[in-house]
C-alpha cells in the first residue's frame, strides 16, 4: 500500500508552511520520508499532528513535557526522532 497522492500533497504543503526554521528543517526531512513510508498509522498521526498549532508541534518535537501528549503522537514522534 502506498500513500495517496492527495495525502502526500497535504503533508508536503503543511510541512512547508509551519513557519519556524527548526520545524521547517525537520519537516522537510519528514515530508521526503513520507513518500517512501506506507505505514498508515504514521501517515494519519502526521496528518493529525500537522493540524495542531505550530507552537504545540515545536514543543512536542523539541521539548516534550507531557508524556500523555507524546503518547498521543507516539509513532510519528519516534519516526521523526529516527530520521
Amino acid at each position: 500500500m502506498t500513500i495517496s497522492e492527495d495525502k502526500l500533497k497535504i503533508i508536503k504543503y503543511r510541512c512547508q508552511t509551519l513557519g519556524m526554521r527548526e520545524l521547517d528543517v525537520v519537516f522537510a526531512k519528514v515530508s521526503d520520508s513520507m513518500s517512501k513510508n506506507s505505514d498508515p498509522v504514521i501517515i494519519e498521526e502526521l496528518i493529525n499532528l500537522l493540524k495542531e498549532e505550530t507552537q504545540y508541534i515545536y514543543s512536542l518535537i523539541f521539548n516534550p513535557i507531557d508524556p500523555i501528549e507524546v503518547e498521543k503522537y507516539k509513532n510519528i514522534y519516534q519516526f521523526i526522532k529516527s530520521i
